[in-house]
């Protein structure tokens, strides 16, 4: 009687001890199966944000003829569909925040990816006050003209933020690029996006510093708001796969 029970003892004991070795996996692929479905999410963001900007924009150069030639791409934020533009920089921004979080959690971690990551997640932010704040306080396009040659006087605090949202934005995504390309490099699974994050990069910061007033510096500018735009589209693809292949 006394050995049955002890059999049995042994027996519930001896099931029990076992059962975190069977969960474990379970748990694990549960954990993987989240962080897959997060890194879509991110990857989807990434993808709807820069599409959003670039339907908006290619619908403002139609709708807006007038401001085609300016240098400022912010112009169109005034007058007739000046809301589209306030959309157009809250997508973009949106979707660059996705991409940093996405990037920074699917890359090795390094010095190279957080920094990386947050001069992109700055530009992100840069670019959802600058759709937020007006241009320079600016209601026509004389305003805008004059905002955009440094003769502007009024220097409010929506006009820095506009200001610093939108150039210094573009400026550490272009930072963020160049950086992340290192990182890249060192991860396996990025390794071959390297070399056009390089190059982007690289185009985008010749762009930058090219661009001025007249037509060759508004031409310049949409260049460079479509490299900008390339980038961000392959990174989003290659998070977009890195989830894919976590999920399995």
């Amino acid at each position: 009687m006394e050995q049955n029970s002890t059999h049995g003892t042994s027996t519930t004991s001896g099931t029990h001890s076992s059962s975190p070795d069977l969960s474990t996996p379970v748990s694990s692929m549960g954990a993987r199966r989240q962080g897959a479905s997060q890194a879509q999410t991110l990857a989807t963001i990434g993808l709807v944000g820069p599409a959003a900007w670039t339907a908006a924009l290619a619908a403002l150069h139609v709708l807006r003829p007038d401001v085609n030639d300016s240098s400022g791409i912010s112009a169109y934020a005034v007058g007739p569909y000046g809301w589209l533009m306030t959309f157009a920089f809250l997508a973009l921004g949106l979707g660059a925040l996705a991409l940093a979080i996405g990037i920074r959690r699917a890359t090795i971690p390094s010095r190279w990816s957080l920094v990386g990551t947050v001069l992109v997640g700055l530009f992100g932010v840069g670019f959802v006050l600058a759709g937020i704040f007006p241009v320079g306080g600016c209601r026509d396009i004389e305003c805008i003209e004059r905002f955009d040659a440094g003769t502007h006087v009024s220097m409010s605090a929506a006009a820095i933020a506009h200001g610093v949202g939108a150039l210094l934005g573009i400026l550490l995504l272009i930072l963020g690029m160049l950086v992340l390309s290192r990182a890249f490099k060192r991860d396996q699974r990025w390794r071959s996006l390297w070399p056009g994050s390089l190059a982007l990069g690289l185009a985008a910061l010749v762009q930058f510093f090219l661009a001025g007033e007249g037509l060759v510096g508004a031409i310049l500018m949409r260049t460079l708001v479509v490299t900008l735009v390339i980038w961000m589209v392959l990174v989003a693809l290659r998070l977009r796969s890195s989830a894919r292949d976590l999920a399995t």
